[in-house]
C-alpha cells in the first residue's frame, strides 16, 4: 500500500488504529510514519517519500516536528522526500504533531546490492503476491534473463520475465524467495542472486463472540458482538459479520458486528458463533461457539387471595410469593421490610395501616412485582380483579359492609345501564376482550338500620393485552436461494402473566405450514424458488381463547447465480483458455440478461458464458455475476500463473468429493515424471502420472499440497508447485444435546440433533435431505428418519448411558457422528425403606410404622406419594402409620411403595413382617409317658407348652445343665417346643424341665424326674449232664442264666409247681440260681423250669426259661443212656433252628409295631418279660407261696 494512498485514507482508518481495544473510548494520539513506496528494500538513489499520518482530524495549521536519530529535524511539514536516497539515509525516523505523543521509529533499508527481490514489508493473507526481480539502474537489463526459487525448489526456469505472479496467498505461500539474474554492467555479463524470506500476516486476528450481559434470563435484551483486529497497515479493509446459532444462520453477512435479540426466550439458548470474511471473501474466518444459555426468569411473581382490587375492613387477605426456587422469603410494604419468612403473608386488615404496596423478595435477590392494597370503611365498594388480561373470566362485586341489608343492585358501564340484579351483588362478566374496558359502577338500596337509600361505587376496569400482537422477524435480507431461513414470530407478554404458555404456528399465502407448537421459530434449510410467498404467524394462549395473527410479510427467495470455470481448475497457466459461466437456476424461466464482474468492478460482456482464449496474468481474480432475476454470486478466484510449472485443483472441494490434482506444466517441457507431497509427506512417488486420484476426500485431508515434476534422465532438473487445498465439511454444525438438565427419573428425555449445512455449498444444490438416526451405548435405538429428535417419555435409572447421533446428507450420502453425550438419571426419591418402631413390638404399646426416603435435592418439593400396605392392602397413604393399643390383628407383612402424584416412577421397599408379642404365662412340660421308669433302649418324648406368648423361644435342661441342641443324643422338634430321646440309657436319669421366653420375659415349666431301669431277659436252663436221661440215684444240677442283665430273685417249677427252697429233695445254691438233686428219684422225673425276678420301686421285672424235660432210668438200663443223649442232643438242635426262626420274625413284626420286646434265641425257649406294678407283683407272690 502506498503512503500516497495511506495519506488519503488516514482519517478512515487511523482513528480505528487508535482506538484501545480494551476501552473504545480512550483513543490514543501517536502518529504513523510510512514509507512511500513501501518497499522492504531500497537502492541507493531512489526516491522515497516519508509521511506522518495522525489518528485524528488534521486542525488547519496544523505542525509537525520530524526526528531522525532522536534528533529533530529541520522540517514541520507533514510529509518530505528524499530524491536520491544514500546509504547515510538509513536512519531512524520519528514524527510528532503539536499535541501528540511521538511516533515508532521507521528505518528505511538501503543497499548497493546489483538485484532486489522486490516485496512489500508485510504480506498479508488474501493479497494477491507478485515478486518483482529489479536491477540497479546503472545495469543493462535488455536481454536479462531471470529465474525464481523457493525453498530451493526452482518455481520459475530462467527466461526474460523479471515478475514472478503467485496470485492469492495464504499461509502456505510464506517460504524463502530467491531470484538470479544475469544482465550487462559495464559491458560485462554478472549474474547476481537475492533473497527474501516471506511470512504471511493475518489480515484479522480470528474472531471471538462476546455477550453484552451473561447469565441472560427471558425477557431480557441480548447483544452479541463479533470482534476481531485488523492488522494496523491494513485498518481500512472493509468486513462483513454473519451470526449462527447452532450453525443456522441467524444474521446474514452485513458491515454490523453486532447480533440483538430482544426478549429473549428459552428457545433462544443454543451455540452461538460468527464469521468474518472481507468483501470478496478472499479471507474468511469463523469464531469458536459460545454457548449461551437462557434462563428462567429469577423474578418471584406475587399473587393474592382473594384477587380484588380492594377489601373491607376486618377482610382476610393472603399474599403467595410464587418462586420455587426459594425457600426463605422476604416481605415488603412500601419497601419497609415485614416481619415475615414465609412464602405467604397472611393479614386481618385493620384500616389505613395495611393500605400499601407489597412485595416479596426470593433467596435469589430479586423482588416482585408489586400489588397495591386498598382498605375501605364504607357501606358499597365495588370490587374487580387487581390485573384483568383479555381472555380472563371476569367477575364484578357489589359488596357492602356486613351488616344491613341491600336490594336492587344495578350495575352499569360507562353510565349505561347493564343489569338489575335485586338482591344478589355478582355480575359476571365472562371472558373480556380489550372492548371490556371502561368505567363502571353500582348502585345499592342499602337499609343500614338507621336510615336506608341508594349508595353508589364506582370503578375505571382496563383490561390489558395478556400479549402483544405478533411480528415475523427474518434472519436473512435478502433471501437468496441455497441460504437457510429462519421466521420468528415476535411476541411479548405482559408482565403481570409470565407464566403464560404460548403455541405458534405459521402459514404461506393462507394455508398451514407449521403447526402449533411452543416453538416461535419456523425453519426451512436451503430456501428454494417456491419457498417465496407471504407469511403469517398465528399466536394462542394454552389456557385461554385468546389468539392473534400477525401481518403478511412478502418473502422473495431471490435466485442465487453460481460461477463455474471449465475446465474445473481454480489455477492456469499464462496462454491456457478458461472459460467462465454464470449458472443460474433452471427453474427460472424468463429470459435473463447476464452481468460480469471482476474485483467488484462490472466487466463489458453480457454472455451467460465467455471466454479467455490466452489468459494473461492479469486476468487473475475473483470474479462474480449474477442474472435479471438472481442475486450476485459469491465471487470465484482465478489465478493465472506466469509460473512453468502449477498444481491444479478445483476452485472448491466438498468432502465426499472425488478429487484429481495435476501437476500441470508449460508446453513443450520435458518433465515426465510428477512426484506429490502432502505437508512433507509422501503421496506418490515419482512416475510417470501427471495426476493423483483421491476419492471421497474428507476434511482431515485439508493441508498443504505440492507436486515435484523432472526430467526422467537427469533427476536434479525439474520444478515445484504448492498449494493448499481445503476440503469443505458439509456439516458446519453437528451437536447432540439434551434439552433439560439434571435428567431426573420421570422426566421426559428429548435429544436433539442439531445439524446444519455449511453455507458455502453450492447454492444451487436443490433441496437437500438429511436424516437422523439415534444410538444409546453403541447399539441403535432409532433408526435414519427425518425426525431430528429422540424422545423418551418417562426416564428410568436404565435410560442412563452414552448416547450419540448420526447424520446422514443426500450430498456425496455423507454420514457423521456427533459427540458422545453421557446422560446419567438421577433418582427422584430414593428406594424407600419401612422402618417398625420399636424393633420389639409388645401387645397394648405404640407401634409406628413409617416409610424412610430421600428426595433428590433439585427436586426438594416435588409432590409424591407413600403408601404403606399390610398382607397386599393399603392402610395409610401417609408416610407414617401408628396404631395404639397394638393388638394381634396388626401384625402381619408390611411394605410401603413411593410413587409420584401420576404414579410414572413407582418404588417398594423390602417386606417387613411384624409380630406382635405377648408375654410368656404358665409354662407346662409333659410326656408321652405315663410312667417315667424306663426301661434302657426305651424312646420318650417331652412337649413344652405355654397358654400364652410369642415370639417363643424354648432351652432345654437336664439336671440344671442346659441341653446342646446339637448333642446326637437328644433331638429337639417343632421349633424347640418338643425333647426326643430316641434311645434312653443310664446317663438320662435325673431331672428334666423347659424354659420358655420372648423379648419381654421368661418362665420355667415344671420338672419332671427319670428313672432308666436296665431290663433283664433271655432266662435260660443249663445242666452239667450232657444228656437229659438221668439214672436213678444219680446226681444232677439244673443252671438257670440270663442272656441280659442281673436277676435278683431266683424261683424254680417242676411240672408246673414252684418248688420249696427249704425242701429236702432239693438243694438251692448261688442263692438260687442252681438247683441241685443229690439223689435222682423217679418222682423227681418231670418238665423243669426257672423264672428270674428283679424289682424297682415302681415295679418288677420278671424271665421265665423255657422247660426242660428230666428222664430217669433204672441203673440196669445204662445202655440206653448213650443213646437217649445223642437223641436229646439232635432234638435239642432241632427245636433251636426252629425257635429261632420263628422268634426272629416274631422280633421284625413287634419292631414296626413299636412294642418293647426283646427276643434271645435260645433252644426251646421263649423270654417274656412283664412289667407289673406293685399290686400284680404281690398279689402274684401271694399265690405262690400258697
Amino acid at each position: 500500500m502506498s503512503a500516497l494512498l495511506l495519506y488519503m485514507l488516514a482519517p478512515t482508518f487511523l482513528p480505528a488504529l487508535a482506538a484501545d481495544p480494551e476501552n473504545p473510548d480512550v483513543r490514543t494520539n501517536q502518529p504513523v510514519v510510512s514509507f512511500t513506496p513501501d518497499w522492504r528494500t531500497m537502492f541507493y538513489n531512489e526516491t522515497l517519500t516519508i509521511s506522518c499520518l495522525v489518528p485524528y482530524k488534521v486542525q488547519e495549521n496544523q505542525t509537525y516536528t520530524w526526528y531522525r536519530n532522536n534528533i529533530k529535524m529541520d522540517i514541520n511539514s507533514q510529509n518530505f522526500t528524499i530524491n536520491s536516497i544514500q546509504l547515510y539515509d538509513r536512519a531512524n525516523y520519528q514524527c510528532q504533531t503539536g499535541t501528540s505523543d511521538i511516533s515508532e521509529y521507521i528505518r528505511p533499508h538501503v543497499i548497493t546490492d546489483l538485484t532486489i527481490l522486490r516485496v512489500s514489508r508485510y504480506v498479508f493473507e488474501g493479497d494477491i503476491l507478485t515478486l518483482s526481480c529489479d536491477s540497479r539502474l546503472d545495469m543493462n537489463t535488455t536481454d536479462a534473463k531471470v529465474s525464481f526459487l523457493k525453498n530451493s525448489q526452482p518455481v520459475k526456469p530462467v527466461n526474460y520475465e523479471t515478475h514472478l505472479f503467485v496470485g492469492k496467498v495464504d499461509k502456505t505461500a510464506a517460504g524463502k524467495y530467491k531470484c538470479t539474474k544475469i544482465a550487462i554492467l559495464k559491458n560485462e555479463r554478472k549474474e547476481t542472486a537475492t533473497e527474501e524470506q516471506i511470512e504471511v500476516t493475518d489480515l484479522f486476528s480470528p474472531p471471538e463472540i462476546q455477550i453484552s450481559l451473561y447469565p441472560i434470563s427471558v425477557r431480557m435484551n441480548m447483544t452479541l458482538t463479533c470482534v476481531t483486529t485488523l492488522h494496523p497497515l491494513r485498518a481500512d479493509t472493509e468486513l462483513q459479520f454473519a451470526f449462527y446459532r447452532n450453525g443456522w444462520h441467524v444474521q446474514g453477512f452485513g458491515s454490523s458486528n453486532k447480533y440483538t435479540v430482544q426478549s429473549v426466550q428459552l428457545e433462544d439458548s443454543g451455540d452461538y458463533s460468527c464469521e468474518v470474511r472481507t468483501i470478496m471473501n478472499s479471507v474468511r474466518k469463523m469464531s469458536k461457539q459460545l454457548q449461551v444459555l437462557v434462563q428462567e426468569s429469577v423474578k418471584p411473581m406475587l399473587s393474592v387471595f382473594p384477587n380484588l382490587d380492594k377489601v373491607l375492613r376486618y377482610d382476610q387477605v393472603t399474599f403467595t410469593c410464587n418462586d420455587q426456587r426459594s425457600k426463605t422469603f422476604s416481605w415488603y410494604k412500601d419497601n419497609v421490610k415485614l416481619n415475615s419468612v414465609s412464602n405467604t403473608l397472611r393479614l386481618s386488615t385493620q384500616g389505613d395501616e395495611d393500605i400499601g404496596h407489597y412485595q416479596c423478595q426470593g433467596e435469589s435477590g430479586e423482588k416482585s412485582n408489586s400489588i397495591h392494597l386498598d382498605v375501605f370503611f364504607v357501606w358499597l365498594i365495588l370490587q374487580a380483579p387487581i390485573s384483568i388480561h383479555e381472555g380472563d373470566s371476569v367477575t364484578l362485586k357489589c359488596r357492602m359492609w356486613r351488616s344491613g341489608r341491600a336490594v336492587n343492585t344495578t350495575f352499569y358501564k360507562d353510565d349505561n345501564m347493564i343489569k338489575f340484579l335485586g338482591s344478589q351483588e355478582d355480575l359476571t362478566l365472562g371472558t373480556v376482550s380489550k372492548n371490556a374496558t371502561g368505567k363502571y359502577k353500582c348502585t345499592r338500596f342499602i337499609n343500614t338500620g338507621l336510615i336506608s337509600k341508594v349508595y353508589i361505587a364506582e370503578e375505571y376496569i382496563s383490561v390489558a393485552e395478556l400479549f402483544t400482537s405478533p411480528d415475523i422477524r427474518l434472519n436473512l435480507h435478502p433471501v437468496v436461494e441455497g441460504a437457510d431461513m429462519t421466521l420468528t414470530c415476535h411476541t411479548s407478554i405482559s408482565l403481570l402473566r409470565q407464566s403464560t404458555a404460548l403455541m405458534f404456528a405459521y402459514y404461506k399465502n393462507g394455508k398451514i405450514v407449521q403447526e402449533f407448537s411452543v416453538s416461535r421459530k419456523y425453519k426451512v434449510s436451503s430456501a428454494q424458488l417456491e419457498d417465496s410467498g407471504n407469511y403469517t404467524c398465528e399466536v394462542k394462549a394454552t389456557l385461554s381463547t385468546v389468539r392473534k395473527m400477525s401481518k403478511a410479510v412478502s418473502i422473495n427467495v431471490q435466485g442465487m447465480a453460481v460461477v463455474a470455470f471449465t475446465p474445473n481448475f481454480g489455477k492456469i497457466l499464462t496462454t491456457e483458455a478458461m472459460t467462465l459461466t454464470c449458472n443460474v437456476d433452471p427453474k427460472i424461466k424468463d429470459e435473463q440478461a447476464y452481468y460480469w464482474y471482476k474485483d467488484g468492478g462490472q466487466l463489458n460482456i453480457s454472455q451467460q458464458s465467455f471466454t479467455l482464449q490466452s489468459a494473461l496474468v492479469s486476468d487473475s481474480g475473483y470474479y462474480q455475476c449474477r442474472s435479471t432475476d438472481t442475486h450476485i454470486s459469491e465471487p470465484l478466484r482465478l489465478d493465472v500463473s506466469n509460473s512453468n510449472l502449477i498444481l491444479q485443483a478445483p476452485p472448491f472441494i466438498l468432502e465426499g468429493d472425488n478429487l484429481i490434482l495435476i501437476c500441470h506444466s508449460r508446453q513443450g517441457l520435458d518433465l515426465p515424471l510428477s512426484e506429490f507431497v502432502k505437508d512433507g509427506s509422501a503421496l506418490q512417488s515419482k512416475r510417470k502420472k501427471s495426476d493423483v486420484l483421491m476419492e471421497k476426500v474428507q476434511v482431515y485431508m485439508t493441508g498443504g499440497y505440492k507436486c515435484i515434476k523432472q526430467t526422467e534422465f537427469y533427476p536434479n532438473i525439474g520444478f515445484a508447485a504448492e498449494l493448499f487445498l481445503p476440503v469443505t465439511e458439509i456439516f458446519t454444525y453437528l451437536v447432540l444435546k439434551v434439552k433439560t438438565t439434571p435428567v431426573i427419573e420421570g422426566d421426559p428425555i428429548t435429544l436433539s440433533c442439531g445439524a446444519a449445512l455449511n453455507p458455502a455449498l453450492n447454492p444451487l444444490r436443490g433441496i437437500t435431505k438429511i436424516e437422523f438416526a439415534f444410538y444409546k451405548d453403541g447399539q441403535k435405538i432409532q433408526d435414519f428418519s427425518e425426525l431430528h429428535t429422540y424422545a423418551i417419555k418417562i426416564a428410568t435409572m436404565k435410560d442412563s448411558g452414552n448416547y450419540t447421533c448420526y447424520v446422514k446428507c443426500s450430498i456425496n450420502n455423507i454420514v457423521r457422528s456427533s459427540q458422545e453425550l453421557g446422560i446419567t438419571v438421577q433418582e427422584l426419591f430414593s428406594t424407600p425403606v419401612l422402618v417398625v418402631n420399636p424393633a420389639v413390638i409388645q401387645r397394648g404399646n405404640l407401634m409406628s410404622v413409617s416409610c424412610d426416603f430421600s428426595m433428590n435435592p433439585d427436586r426438594s418439593n416435588a409432590a409424591v406419594r407413600p403408601t404403606i400396605y399390610k398382607n397386599g392392602k393399603a392402610i395409610s397413604t401417609g408416610r407414617v402409620f401408628k396404631a395404639l393399643p397394638v393388638e394381634e390383628f396388626n401384625a402381619g407383612q408390611y411394605m410401603c411403595e413411593i410413587s409420584d402424584f401420576d404414579r410414572k416412577i413407582i418404588k417398594y421397599s423390602k417386606t417387613t413382617y411384624v409380630l406382635v408379642e405377648e408375654r410368656v404365662v404358665g409354662a407346662k412340660l409333659r410326656s408321652d409317658q405315663q410312667d417315667l421308669a424306663i426301661v434302657v433302649g426305651s424312646n420318650v418324648t417331652f412337649t413344652c407348652s405355654t397358654p400364652q406368648g410369642t415370639a417363643l423361644s424354648f432351652t432345654w435342661w437336664h439336671n440344671s445343665v442346659e441341653i446342646d441342641k446339637s448333642c446326637a443324643t437328644y433331638e429337639v422338634r417343632q421349633d424347640g417346643k418338643v425333647l426326643f430321646i430316641a434311645s434312653i440309657q443310664k446317663e438320662h436319669s435325673g431331672f428334666y424341665h423347659c424354659n420358655v421366653s420372648n423379648h419381654f420375659s421368661s418362665i420355667e415349666s415344671n420338672k419332671l424326674e427319670v428313672s432308666v431301669i436296665e431290663p433283664i431277659g433271655g432266662a435260660f436252663l443249663s445242666t452239667n449232664q450232657k444228656v437229659i436221661d438221668v439214672v436213678s440215684e444219680d446226681s444232677f444240677t439244673f443252671t438257670c442264666s440270663l442272656t441280659q442283665g442281673n436277676g435278683s430273685h431266683f424261683f424254680w417249677i417242676h411240672n408246673n409247681q414252684h418248688l420249696e427252697q427249704d425242701s429236702s429233695t432239693y438243694e438251692y445254691r448261688e442263692g438260687g440260681k442252681v438247683l441241685h438233686i443229690k439223689s435222682v428219684q423217679p418222682y423227681h422225673e418231670g418238665s423243669y423250669q426257672c423264672r428270674v425276678e428283679k424289682y424297682t420301686s415302681k415295679r418288677a421285672l420278671f424271665s421265665e426259661s423255657g422247660t426242660l424235660t428230666l428222664k430217669i432210668s433204672s441203673k440196669g438200663g445204662s445202655y440206653l443212656k448213650p443213646m437217649l443223649i445223642v437223641t436229646a442232643v439232635v432234638a435239642v438242635l432241632f427245636i433251636s433252628v426252629v425257635v429261632y426262626k420263628y422268634q426272629t420274625k416274631l422280633a421284625m413284626l413287634q419292631f414296626f409295631k413299636g412294642k418293647l420286646q426283646k427276643v434271645v434265641p435260645m433252644e426251646k425257649i421263649e423270654d417274656k418279660i412283664l412289667l407289673v406294678d406293685n399290686m400284680e407283683n404281690s398279689e402274684r407272690l401271694s399265690n405262690f407261696h400258697h
